[in-house]
């Protein structure tokens, strides 16, 4: 599975997928896909999917940094899993 793009002429952004919906709640964020699915994202994977969407990958590991004090390489595995988990679900794309 390919999780990041690379395009040195033109790079992609991260987007929610079309119809896919956030709301943040006090425990971090409920999605609701086209499907009718409902998931719930825990503080910490809303911090990620907040940073994700704003900057990208490295944008979401110093996110994890600085909110919850974990290594860069625990940051990393966690949002990498995460991304992996969105891209598999289909809530977000790329877009160019």
């Amino acid at each position: 599975m390919r999780l990041i793009r690379r395009d040195r002429k033109r790079p992609a952004s991260l987007v929610l997928a079309r119809g896919v919906r956030v709301t943040p709640v006090d425990d971090g964020h409920t999605v609701l896909d086209p499907r009718g699915r409902v998931l719930h994202l825990n503080l910490s994977a809303a911090v990620m999917l907040d940073a994700l969407l704003a900057g990208g990958t490295d944008t979401a590991v110093a996110a994890v940094r600085a909110r919850f004090g974990v290594p860069e390489d625990v940051a990393r595995a966690d949002v990498v899993r995460l991304l992996g988990q969105l891209v598999e679900y289909k809530l977000v794309r790329w877009r160019r």
